[in-house]
């Protein structure tokens, strides 16, 4: 008999949460501002961008860039880094290469949309020829992604970035 009471409480015991509630987890405030964003519709006629926005922290995204400055010359750019927001506005700075001036620009987040601008070193971000950040880019998902595909269509994780 006592091994079966035993057996009753160690099975009861171990399914309880013995007056634990769970805690939902904690929705990080910039959620609302991931998934990915797009502007144009073919290189060859317009110039088109591609944005990937990760929701990483309360006060931070990452992001990826994926740009094109459209026919004749098809010039391609592409970045990827981490922006601090505050009320709905970021700012990216960084230096690429040996370079004097960084790259700098602003995210601003409005309704469905994403509005970069550059502010310094439109052209010390790596683009080619007429590549710019600058522009508006309409919201296409509102997914987190967990992965962008690079300009040679590599899967690169946001997590495992190393910024």
């Amino acid at each position: 008999m006592f091994k079966i009471i035993l057996s009753v409480f160690l099975f009861l015991s171990g399914n309880c949460l013995c007056g634990q509630v769970s805690q939902p987890q904690k929705q990080i405030s910039t959620l609302k501002f991931a998934g990915e964003y797009a502007y144009g519709s073919s290189a060859e006629k317009e110039e088109v961008g591609f944005a990937s926005i990760y929701a990483e922290s309360d006060s931070t995204i990452l992001f990826y860039l994926d740009l094109n400055a459209g026919s004749p010359s098809l010039s391609m750019g592409a970045i990827y880094g981490r922006a601090k927001i505050k009320n709905a506005t970021g700012l990216f700075a960084t230096r690429i290469g040996s370079s004097e001036d960084s790259c700098q620009f602003s995210f601003k987040f409005k309704s469905n949309k994403l509005i970069l601008q550059t502010l310094n070193g439109q052209y010390n971000c790596g683009f080619g020829h007429r590549v710019f950040v600058d522009g508006t880019f309409k919201r296409i998902s509102k997914k987190n992604p967990a992965y962008f595909l690079n300009q040679e269509t590599e899967k690169i994780y946001f997590k495992e970035l190393k910024l």
